[in-house]
């Protein structure tokens, strides 16, 4: 039991952290731009304008993955309060997409 809780509050956002600090290196540094299309159900043309705006949206929730990780491991008797923050940090992401989403459809429109 405790392994599958270490698995899923430690082991699990220290990976995905780290997955979107590496997307975030390859879309601003190496300007693979094919990734602003990846975990986007039919992404519309274009979108690889957003490749910036992805790069700062993959860096504020990889950065809020590992904050929590760290509260969680320097503060754990409040552990009911970090692991909603990581949540808040999933819609931060999340609304980062849908504006470049609804930016892209309102400059296509026009």
């Amino acid at each position: 039991m405790y392994v599958l809780t270490y698995l899923v509050f430690l082991v699990l956002p220290a990976g995905l952290a780290t997955f979107l600090f590496w997307r975030a290196y390859q879309l601003g540094v190496k300007h693979r731009l094919d990734l602003a299309r990846q975990w986007i159900s039919r992404p519309p043309d274009g979108i690889e304008a957003f490749a910036r705006f992805f790069v700062l949206r993959d860096l504020i929730f990889g950065c809020g993955l590992f904050l929590c990780l760290v509260l969680i491991l320097t503060l754990p008797r409040h552990f009911s309060v970090w692991i909603p923050l990581m949540g808040v940090f999933s819609f931060v992401h999340q609304g980062f997409t849908g504006y470049a989403l609804q930016k892209l459809k309102k400059k296509q429109q026009t």
